[in-house]
């Protein structure tokens, strides 16, 4: 027989508005339960006040990995339920109780947990498709610790907006190659990221290591026709670990086989920092013969 335990949670949005939810965990008599935890993510999801669109937002298909914070016991996969397009979100697992401190990282399949260190395999190459001017979040590795029942989610990385205008012609593009300067520096690899404390209060370190040929270099796979120079630019994110491209480092838009820019900067204003992005000028494609970059803000 399965039994169910709820808990009705009020919440006062405003003068005139209360919302009412129902945390539940059904379970059966073998003890499995269900359970959702709320997900929050840091600052709102806002990465940064000095250029659009630098947020992050919960989206349909999410899911991050659960295990205890000692170590012991299975992971679990919790699913998003509801608050797609919200910073703060539900999800669901089955088959879970929760007796003891737990760490969580996104994206799922990624992520490896032991105890309060997470192991992410960070790909070369991250095939965005067409989804442009938002930071795609699988891009964006996070991690949590909490003592209850919210995971108050920290970013690993930090990142760079590319903006790009086309001219009036159609122009396609279909890979961004973002290569550091420095060839020890690895930018996709093995990321441990270590949390200390935990909810609200946790504080995130990272390494990212890699021994492999083309460890300076990401690439963004995409499929997209820019808007002319006289709509707004189309902005591309590159997410990467905080500290990289303090040497700089060079920038190539292509469509194919065909180079359409290729810039470069020695600038050690572009170093990367864990949450923040920063925002290169526009670049209009018909430029491509300038080989610096326009400056970061």
């Amino acid at each position: 027989m399965m039994k169910k335990e709820c808990n009705v949670i009020f919440m006062f949005l405003g003068m005139a508005a209360m919302v009412i939810l129902v945390s539940c965990t059904t379970g059966n008599n073998n003890g499995e339960r269900g359970f959702i935890f709320t997900a929050i993510l840091e600052d709102g999801g806002n990465k940064s006040s000095d250029g659009p669109n630098g947020n992050i937002k919960w989206t349909a298909g999410d899911a991050f990995k659960v295990a205890q914070c000692d170590g012991e016991g299975d992971t679990f996969q919790f699913s998003l339920m509801t608050g797609s397009g919200k910073n703060r979100a539900f999800f669901l697992t089955s088959n879970f109780k929760p007796e003891h401190n737990h760490t969580a990282a996104y994206p799922y399949d990624a992520a490896t947990i032991m105890g309060r260190t997470v192991v992410f395999d960070i790909p070369q190459r991250k095939d965005i498709g067409s989804t442009v001017n938002v930071i795609v979040n699988k891009t964006n590795p996070m991690v949590a610790v909490t003592t209850g029942n919210s995971f108050h989610f920290k970013s690993v990385f930090g990142g760079v907006g590319i903006p790009l205008f086309g001219s009036d012609d159609n122009i396609h593009v279909s890979d961004i190659n973002l290569t550091s300067l420095d060839t020890c520096e690895a930018l996709w690899g093995t990321c441990t990221a270590i949390i200390s404390g935990e909810d609200k209060d946790a504080t995130v370190t990272s390494t990212t290591t890699n021994d492999a040929v083309g460890r300076n270099t990401v690439t963004l796979a995409c499929d997209v026709d820019l808007s002319p120079s006289s709509d707004a630019p189309t902005w591309f994110y590159v997410m990467l670990p905080p500290g990289t491209l303090a040497s700089g480092f060079k920038l190539e838009v292509l469509d194919g086989s065909e180079v359409l820019v290729e810039k470069e900067t020695t600038s050690p204003v572009a170093v990367v920092e864990r949450k923040k992005v920063k925002y290169f000028n526009p670049i209009l494609i018909e430029d491509a013969l300038d080989d610096t970059l326009s400056s970061i803000q």
